[in-house]
Parts: C-alpha cells; structure tokens; sequence
C-alpha cells in the first residue's frame, strides 16, 4: 500500500494535483474540482487534528475491519465520506490548490509524531495508517478527476 510517507507516493500524489484543473469535470459523483480540493484539505486538516472530529464509532472503526478498509478493500464510488471532512468551502482554485500542497507538507513533516486524531469513520489510528489512508483517499478522488 503506498503513503503519503513514502517518497514515490508522495511525488505521484503531488504530480497528480498539479496536473488537476478548476474545470476538470468527474468521472462520477457530483463534486467539482474546486469542491474535491477543499474536501481532500480537510481531510488532511482531520490527520493533522485542525478540523476537531468525533469520536470513531460503528463497526468501520473496529479493528481489524478499519485495517481492512484502509488497506485492502478498493474505496467504492459514492461513497459517504465524514461531515468534518466537507467543511471548507471553495476560495480561489489558486489559494485551494496551494493549500492543499501546503497541508501535505505539513502532513509529511509531523511522520516523528506519536500520537494522532481519531478518524470519525475509523476510530484510533497512528500516523502510519493516516498516511495510507489519506494516500487512499487523496488517490481515488485524483482518480475521480481522470488524473
């Protein structure tokens, strides 16, 4: 599984943002572009505990089926994603997209941190499978976006 931690992941994700544009249009759902990229931020601001989440609950935040869900199932189109990580509202596709790059970095820089947020789908994870998570994630809605 990649990770935002790991370089090759990483440099893939961020070549796919750049290559993202404001009026690129879904493969599926009902986002726009500038509505993914505020979204994708916040789920980075929930790793990085700057969008206060509840406590995981329900069956996806149990281990081993939140391993699972993070590392093994393919992410399902349509899926219900958590109401913390639709807080932001689109600004300037230039200030979003910067922001975003700038989250990942900031992502990226706390690896040495021991303990992390509570994801409100997935309960208690570590940094490690926030990384992956937010790869998945970051990933599939890139692939939402036909990059």
């Amino acid at each position: 599984m990649k990770s935002l931690w790991e370089n090759d992941g990483r440099d893939e994700i961020l070549a796919r943002i750049h290559a993202l544009s404001a009026d690129r249009r879904p493969q599926w759902g009902k986002l726009t572009a500038p509505q993914m990229l505020a979204h994708i931020s916040d789920q980075i601001r929930m790793a990085l505990g700057d969008v206060p989440a509840r406590r995981g609950a329900g069956w996806f935040s149990v281990p081993p089926i939140n391993y699972l869900m993070i590392y093994v199932v393919p992410w399902p189109h349509g899926a219900k994603g958590p109401l913390e990580a639709f807080t932001t509202k689109p600004a300037t596709w230039d200030a979003d997209h910067e922001q975003l790059l700038t989250l990942i970095e900031r992502f990226c820089d706390k690896k040495q941190q021991q303990t992390w947020p509570e994801h409100p789908l997935f309960g208690k994870l570590s940094g490690k499978d926030w990384a992956a998570l937010s790869y998945k994630h970051l990933s599939h809605h890139l692939r939402q976006f036909g990059v």
